[in-house]
């Protein structure tokens, strides 16, 4: 079959899933774009303000947050050496920005949900909790596989989050003390993605069930026996 009539094939099939960069290299430096952007992002912050307690902030927070997820995204290919299903990729990166609606009453004057935290309580790991609970609770394979983006998102978030401003309540409600780690952890876990994409993803991901699997082209030499 024909490279272009297999791949138009492949994506007419409902269960097709989407790729990510599929080679190594690709992986690669799509990784290391995002984390110069991120990095980038928070230095010129860093020198031009500095303070992440304003609304204003959020103009070089979520594209950061964005790149993250997308950078995590990245890794999980490159580990898995498979394509990630539309799903769950859509679901983490919107996840990944949206979770932070939860500061708009905050912005209003409201702490309904930010009453002795100081972030919202949706910034923990109970939220990732309740996301994979009903993950693994519903029985349609892509409503499970949304669910589970939408953990892989939050999660990703909270990485972030753990650096920048003051710290996240990750064991709210049993505990509003606030988890800070230093900027320098977080740079060291994206530095350690873009070596992981550099080094893990060598071979070209498999579609899933529903694709179409890479098989190796046969020899051209003559058939045994003859």
């Amino acid at each position: 079959m024909a490279p272009g009539r297999e791949s138009i094939g492949a994506a007419a099939r409902p269960g097709y899933l989407l790729s990510l960069p599929a080679r190594a290299p690709d992986l690669a430096l799509s990784a290391a774009c995002l984390v110069g952007l991120i990095l980038a992002l928070d230095l010129l912050w860093s020198l031009i303000a500095g303070s992440t307690g304003t609304i204003v902030y959020a103009s070089v927070d979520e594209p950061a947050h964005f790149a993250t997820c997308f950078l995590a995204l990245l890794t999980l290919v490159a580990l898995r050496s498979s394509r990630l299903p539309l799903g769950f990729l859509t679901a983490a990166l919107l996840a990944s920005v949206a979770i932070d609606l939860d500061h708009l009453p905050g912005y209003l004057g409201s702490h309904l949900l930010t009453d002795g935290t100081p972030r919202p309580y949706a910034h923990s790991l109970l939220a990732v909790s309740i996301l994979l609970a009903i993950g693994f609770a519903v029985w349609r394979r892509e409503t499970r596989l949304i669910f589970f983006g939408l953990a892989f998102g939050v999660a990703a978030h909270l990485l972030r989050d753990l650096s920048t401003g003051p710290g996240v309540p990750l064991f709210w409600p049993f505990s509003a003390g606030t988890i800070f780690v230093p900027y320098g952890v977080y740079a060291s876990v994206l530095l350690l993605a873009l070596l992981v994409t550099a080094t893990a993803g060598h071979r070209r991901p498999r579609l899933a069930r529903g694709g179409l699997s890479e098989r190796p082209v046969p020899g051209a030499g003559p058939p045994a026996g003859s």
